[in-house]
């Protein structure tokens, strides 16, 4: 199966997930690996509409108490150990991999000095859960649009690429983006960088 995803709009972590959930994706596995590895958790998917119609949207709900949202070093180890197909696992890594070489490099730190916080928990079950649905959809080749950079039109500093994001955009297409809510996010950044195979002006038929 090939996938093509129309960035935009912009692109974060929970929007492809919802995408993959509107395709026909399935959480019990994704909740089962959390669970068994001391993170339950639900994923929860709700009808939404939009601009471009019906969709969906997705809510985490956290069960536990003790998660790891330390470093990104703490993170990547933890899906490292995920009970996961191979092809998945690998995937996984990548995405992580692109995150954390673009965090160090934007930020001049060390991967054990990434920090994550209260983001920490959202990663482990985005990062996952994105990559057991391309490989659940049965995705093979990944192809997505060129990503917005919103320098049209003055925006706060906040709606800018965050200088990760930024970082994982570089040699990318972009083209100017006339909404300032058209963000790439870090994880939407790193998704793309480490999982698409190509960038595109979109299908044809």
């Amino acid at each position: 199966m090939d996938l093509f995803l129309d960035c935009t709009g912009g692109v974060d972590g929970q929007t492809v997930l919802a995408a993959l959930a509107h395709l026909g994706m399935n959480f019990d596995s994704l909740e089962a690996v959390l669970a068994g590895s001391g993170m339950p958790c639900r994923v929860l998917v709700e009808p939404a509409s939009g601009g471009m119609g019906m969709g969906c949207r997705i809510k985490v709900t956290m069960h536990g108490t003790s998660f790891p949202q330390d470093s990104m070093a703490d993170l990547t180890g933890f899906m490292a150990a995920l009970p996961l197909p191979e092809h998945t696992r690998s995937r996984v890594l990548a995405v992580m991999h692109s995150l954390q070489s673009a965090a160090t490099s934007a930020l001049g730190v060390t991967g054990e000095s990434v920090l994550c916080d209260s983001h920490g928990a959202c990663l482990c079950v985005l990062v996952p859960g994105i990559c057991l649905g391309l490989e659940q959809l049965g995705v093979r080749r990944l192809t997505t649009s060129a990503l917005p950079w919103p320098t049209e039109m003055p925006v706060s500093a906040d709606a800018m690429p965050a200088p990760t994001a930024a970082r994982l955009m570089q040699g990318k297409p972009v083209f100017r983006a006339k909404a300032a809510g058209a963000v790439v996010t870090p994880l939407g950044a790193a998704l793309l960088d480490a999982l698409a195979d190509e960038f595109a002006t979109g299908p044809e038929g």
